[in-house]
């Protein structure tokens, strides 16, 4: 018997948030961000199934927008085999805006 769902991934939108020039200087912590940009990702730690994030492209501010893949538990191959074939289709450039943390 075949099963249709064999092989089924979750994509989730991953996005970055503006930096304040404060934030660059001082750094910063802002809980209720970081929890609004994390609403879907945190899915795959708290469940322990296998996850990867990809960059897909980048939005109108020049900030990068990624696409988490969630798989099933033990199938890492199959979300790491989605993940090639996605990035392929991704167009690569130096993102407008970039913050060295070194």
């Amino acid at each position: 018997m075949t099963c249709l769902y064999a092989h089924c991934v979750i994509g989730c939108p991953i996005t970055a948030p503006v930096i304040s020039e404060k934030a660059i200087k001082f750094g910063d912590s802002d809980s209720s961000t970081s929890m609004k940009l994390m609403r879907y990702s945190f899915l795959g730690n708290l469940t322990g199934v296998p996850s990867v994030i990809l960059p897909v492209g980048y939005d109108s501010q020049g900030l990068p927008i990624g696409l988490q893949i969630i798989g099933k538990w033990w199938d890492e191959q199959f979300i790491i085999q989605v993940a090639v074939a996605v990035e392929r289709l991704v167009e690569k450039k130096k993102p407008r805006v970039h913050y060295s943390i070194l």
